[in-house]
């Protein structure tokens, strides 16, 4: 599971970020970000396998679910308030 999770993660940043980048400096943001995702991936993978060894990996996966929605719904607002502040 955890190669499909960086094999995704590294594929969405290559090749779908990759229209998004109009700015010359948005690359190095995007660059940063994916830099501190990691990051914050490798500090967190002790508290998650230890409670995945506890608990199961059900919910482990039900856990960033949750927050996947929660980060797409936010997305979707922010793209919305752009998207009429544009309009007027």
């Amino acid at each position: 599971m955890v190669n499909v999770g960086y094999g995704t993660i590294f594929y969405s940043f290559g090749v779908l970020l990759g229209g998004v980048q109009r700015p010359p400096s948005s690359g190095a943001l995007q660059s940063v970000s994916l830099g501190f995702g990691v990051l914050a991936s490798g500090a967190l993978a002790p508290l998650v396998g230890t409670f995945s060894d506890l608990r199961g990996p059900r919910w482990v996966y039900f856990g960033g679910s949750v927050l996947v929605v929660f980060k797409a719904s936010a997305w979707w607002w922010v793209y919305l308030y752009v998207r009429v502040r544009r309009l007027w």
